[in-house]
Protein backbone atom coordinates (compact mmCIF):
# COMPACT_ATOMS: atom_id res chain seq x y z
CA UNK A 1 0.00 0.00 0.00
CA UNK A 2 1.47 3.20 -1.03
CA UNK A 3 1.25 6.31 1.78
CA UNK A 4 0.03 9.17 0.94
CA UNK A 5 -0.93 13.02 2.25
CA UNK A 6 -4.02 14.52 2.36
CA UNK A 7 -4.27 18.93 1.90
CA UNK A 8 -7.83 20.75 1.78
CA UNK A 9 -7.80 24.59 0.12
CA UNK A 10 -10.68 26.80 0.19
CA UNK A 11 -11.40 28.23 -3.40
CA UNK A 12 -13.64 31.05 -3.93
CA UNK A 13 -14.92 32.20 -7.07
CA UNK A 14 -17.18 35.47 -8.35
CA UNK A 15 -19.99 33.95 -9.73
CA UNK A 16 -23.06 36.13 -11.16
CA UNK A 17 -26.68 34.71 -10.56
CA UNK A 18 -29.55 35.79 -11.42
CA UNK A 19 -27.89 38.80 -12.70
CA UNK A 20 -26.13 39.47 -9.21
CA UNK A 21 -22.27 39.17 -8.56
CA UNK A 22 -21.49 36.73 -5.38
CA UNK A 23 -19.09 34.47 -4.41
CA UNK A 24 -19.04 30.90 -4.12
CA UNK A 25 -17.27 28.40 -2.28
CA UNK A 26 -15.77 25.60 -2.67
CA UNK A 27 -12.51 22.78 -1.89
CA UNK A 28 -9.30 21.20 -3.87
CA UNK A 29 -7.89 18.66 -2.38
CA UNK A 30 -4.42 17.39 -3.25
CA UNK A 31 -3.16 13.96 -2.87
CA UNK A 32 0.79 13.62 -2.32
CA UNK A 33 1.87 9.91 -2.28
CA UNK A 34 5.10 8.91 -0.73
CA UNK A 35 6.70 8.17 -3.95
CA UNK A 36 6.08 12.06 -5.72
CA UNK A 37 2.97 11.23 -7.50
CA UNK A 38 0.19 13.80 -6.78
CA UNK A 39 -3.69 14.01 -8.07
CA UNK A 40 -5.76 17.10 -7.64
CA UNK A 41 -9.78 17.45 -7.23
CA UNK A 42 -11.00 20.39 -7.41
CA UNK A 43 -14.73 21.06 -6.76
CA UNK A 44 -16.43 24.73 -7.28
CA UNK A 45 -19.39 25.79 -6.22
CA UNK A 46 -20.60 24.18 -3.05
CA UNK A 47 -21.94 27.27 -1.36
CA UNK A 48 -22.43 31.00 -1.09
CA UNK A 49 -21.37 30.59 2.66
CA UNK A 50 -17.91 30.73 3.84
CA UNK A 51 -18.70 29.75 7.04
CA UNK A 52 -20.31 26.62 6.11
CA UNK A 53 -17.88 25.78 3.47
CA UNK A 54 -14.89 26.26 6.12
CA UNK A 55 -17.26 23.67 8.46
CA UNK A 56 -17.01 21.30 5.69
CA UNK A 57 -13.63 21.27 5.07
CA UNK A 58 -12.70 20.97 8.36
CA UNK A 59 -14.57 18.08 8.98
CA UNK A 60 -12.82 16.55 5.38
CA UNK A 61 -9.43 17.11 7.37
CA UNK A 62 -10.56 15.00 10.63
CA UNK A 63 -11.94 12.64 8.45
CA UNK A 64 -8.64 12.52 5.99
CA UNK A 65 -11.49 12.50 3.26
CA UNK A 66 -9.88 11.38 0.12
CA UNK A 67 -10.37 12.35 -3.57
CA UNK A 68 -12.16 9.16 -4.69
CA UNK A 69 -14.75 9.91 -1.75
CA UNK A 70 -15.30 13.71 -1.94
CA UNK A 71 -17.84 13.93 -4.28
CA UNK A 72 -20.13 11.90 -2.22
CA UNK A 73 -19.07 13.15 1.09
CA UNK A 74 -20.02 16.97 0.37
CA UNK A 75 -23.42 15.54 -1.53
CA UNK A 76 -23.85 14.32 2.13
CA UNK A 77 -22.79 17.37 3.86
CA UNK A 78 -25.10 19.92 1.58
CA UNK A 79 -28.00 17.65 2.23
CA UNK A 80 -27.94 18.53 6.14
Amino acid sequence: MTNFTMDYYLLAQATKIEGMNMETYGVKLTQTYSDGRMETLSLYNITPHRSKMEKLIEMMKRGMVTIMTAQEIVEDFLEM
